[in-house]
């Protein structure tokens, strides 16, 4: 179930993708991650980024050092922002969750960035359980889930906040603080959640 909904929301986006990309791209990594920021530690070396979409936020660490790996199943997204990122040392990836297949190693901080909409409720723990596998011990996972109708074209499912809290905690992921806001694009039926995590494995002094 989870492969075909996952197939099905990447080729929705294939066809939107320069339209998006675009949009996207007219917001800076500044004003839609402010928010968590603070939690960021001070040397960050090894990035994901799950959903790399067009490429923002990954350039966004790779142009401040850290070593990023994109992800993002659309092919047109990849080949778009790879166009974009020829300066900055990122590796792309075309895998997605749940199972992030040539994924290895452990991160400093992982972004899963608008993401989730487009995996059933069923399929959150297994999301949960290979994030968890990816995470450095003292690593840093910040998830932002959008709320509200989907937009024409695209397949979306709605989840509440207890339901990713609750599937992260069953797989040794724990919160350490959500922000709720407004949508950076001003789309008044749409609002975000975001949920900084760690694992329940690290430092919590």
């Amino acid at each position: 179930m989870v492969r075909s909904f996952v197939n099905q929301s990447v080729a929705e986006y294939e066809v939107q993708a320069r339209e998006l990309l675009a949009q996207y791209d007219s917001l800076s990594f500044e004003s839609i991650h402010g928010e968590w920021m603070p939690f960021l530690p001070n040397r960050v070396e090894k990035v994901l980024d799950i959903g790399a979409g067009s490429g923002r936020d990954a350039r966004w660490f790779a142009d401040r050092s850290a070593r990023v790996v994109a992800v993002e199943p659309c092919a047109e997204f990849r080949k778009l922002a790879q166009g974009k990122s020829t300066s900055a040392p990122i590796e792309w990836s075309s895998s997605s969750l749940p199972s992030l297949v040539n994924i290895s190693g452990r991160f400093d901080m992982i972004l899963v960035s608008a993401v989730l909409m487009h995996i059933p409720a069923s399929s959150l723990r297994e999301v949960f359980h290979r994030l968890n596998e990816l995470l450095g011990v003292n690593g840093l996972l910040v998830v932002t889930l959008r709320h509200g109708p989907s937009p024409r074209g695209r397949t979306m499912v709605e989840h509440d906040d207890q339901s990713i809290i609750t599937a992260a905690i069953k797989e040794g992921i724990g919160l350490v603080a959500v922000r709720k806001s407004e949508d950076f694009l001003s789309r008044h039926e749409v609002k975000w959640s975001t949920f900084v995590m760690k694992s329940l494995d690290a430092d919590w002094s």
